[in-house]
């Protein structure tokens, strides 16, 4: 009885290395014409403020402190990476710089010429990834006023900003976006603003750019002080799924079919 159960046993174990070798063979054939898994999600973008003017209709603009310049850069993705940086200059320059894989963030602000600019990238090609960065740029002065006059002044403030924005999806880029803009404000109120948003889904494409003076007017008490705080950011950011091929797919799905031939094989 014991030479027979065995006997009975033997033909089945004869045929599992088959299976086993039948399910090796596909897997290293899956992964073989498997390309890698490919997803592209890219948004640029830049801020420049020059030519910032103060100009009242009577009376003498006067500073009584120096400018201050802060810049900030920030760059974080999915990986749980994350780097930033923060500089100040008081009356001088002023530059920050972040960089992780895929986003990198840059930030410079003059004191002296009064300018402000930033620039970033999320560029993100392949794997289930987010990224974004922030370039921001500020400048503030805590004491300014009009003197050599009275009463109530119209000031006219002005600043030409450029800008530049860049989106790019392939079909497994789930969005690209980009926010960018520039706000002054006096003791906390806002005299000139300006924002531009833009988003795009799956394979698409978006880009603009513009050039102009930003004008308007506040009334302001002479010798009266008042802060002063100017603000330009860009803000970039993108998230991918990349799909594997339908092949693969394929494979893969002819390989669990292997996989369980093998499993009831044993079984038995």
């Amino acid at each position: 009885m014991i030479r027979s159960a065995h006997s009975a046993l033997k033909p089945n174990i004869a045929v599992t290395p088959v299976h086993v070798v039948s399910l090796f063979g596909v897997l290293v054939l899956s992964l073989a014409l498997t390309p890698p898994m490919h997803a592209t999600a890219i948004a640029t973008g830049s801020i420049e403020v020059t030519n910032f003017t103060i100009t009242p209709a009577s009376g003498t603009v006067v500073f009584g402190t120096l400018w201050t310049a802060d810049s900030f850069a920030q760059a974080q993705n999915s990986l749980c990476g994350c780097d930033s940086q923060f500089n100040s200059s008081l009356g001088g320059t002023a530059q920050a710089d972040a960089m992780v894989m895929f986003a990198r963030a840059h930030a410079l602000t003059d004191a002296s010429g009064l300018t402000l600019s930033a620039s970033d990238a999320v560029n993100i090609t392949g794997g289930v990834m987010a990224a974004n960065t922030l370039g921001q740029s500020t400048l503030f002065n805590a004491t300014f006023s009009i003197t050599g006059t009275t009463g109530p002044v119209d000031v006219t403030f002005s600043a030409l900003v450029n800008l530049a924005q860049s989106l790019f999806t392939d079909a497994s880029g789930v969005f690209a976006m980009n926010d960018t803009s520039y706000q002054l404000t006096i003791d906390g109120q806002t005299v000139l603003f300006m924002d531009v948003s833009n988003q795009i889904g799956p394979s698409s494409s978006f880009s603009t750019s513009s050039s102009g003076t930003l004008t308007d007017t506040m009334t302001l008490n002479s010798g009266q002080d008042y802060s002063l705080t100017a603000i330009a950011q860009d803000d970039p950011s993108g998230y991918t799924i990349p799909e594997p091929p339908s092949g693969s797919m394929i494979l893969m799905g002819a390989a669990l079919i292997a996989a369980k031939r093998v499993y009831v094989t044993f079984r038995a």
